[in-house]
């Protein structure tokens, strides 16, 4: 039973967790303020030949389509984009879109593995730790990964998740989305995985506390 317990609580804990990252990654992500300011730090305003009040316009169209709040994605820029980047953005933006049932079914999923494993004696605190550590130990392995070769993690994921929008880096629409651009949301996406996660571990050790001191 113990065991069980234990296996429950990491699986719970490690969906929890998993979504507490998604959670991180997506808010920044689709928020226009964020993505009008990496623009501005980042790109190479010659090379797109664009000036600030163009480049925040392009954030302002690109977040509203990935939102969802636009039909299509209508940017206004002095290059024709390919097709292939067009697709990209459809994709990326059907990700977007499927993130709400990505959180829903995933908080169904651990809240029936909790609902379980209450009715079993009480949550593991183990089970909820190591399932924490498991999610975290996996964000920390892709992190190593982009420390010690960014650009096959990045195409690897592109591959994975955006098949059908890879474009070639000599394309004009490239230098709109420079690297830099996407480290800069580093410190964002940090604070807000360890609040995210920090809420929670202190759910978590609370039910295990409540369920345990009920018994």
């Amino acid at each position: 039973m113990a065991g069980l317990r234990f296996g429950l609580c990491l699986g719970a804990a490690f969906v929890l967790s998993a979504l507490a990252i998604l959670g991180a990654v997506l808010g920044p992500a689709t928020q226009t303020g964020l993505f009008e300011r990496a623009l501005l730090s980042t790109v190479n305003r010659e090379a797109v030949q664009a000036d600030e009040a163009q480049l925040r316009a392009f954030a302002r169209e690109t977040m509203a389509y990935l939102r969802g709040e636009k039909p299509a994605w209508e940017p206004s820029l002095s290059f024709a984009v390919p097709e292939a980047f067009s697709e990209h953005m459809r994709e990326v933006r059907g990700w977007v879109a499927a993130a709400p049932w990505v959180f829903a079914v995933g908080g169904v999923l651990a809240a029936m593995l909790l609902a379980f494993v209450w009715r079993l004696g009480g949550l593991s605190r183990r089970g909820c730790a190591a399932g924490m550590l498991l999610a975290m130990g996996l964000i920390a392995a892709a992190l190593l990964w982009a420390l010690a070769d960014f650009d096959s993690l990045w195409m690897v994921l592109h591959r994975l998740l955006i098949p059908g929008g890879i474009v070639p880096a000599g394309e004009p629409v490239m230098q709109l989305f420079p690297l830099e651009l996407f480290f800069s949301y580093a410190g964002p996406v940090a604070l807000a995985t360890g609040l995210h996660l920090a809420l929670v571990a202190f759910c978590l050790y609370a039910l295990a506390h409540i369920s345990t001191k009920d018994r």
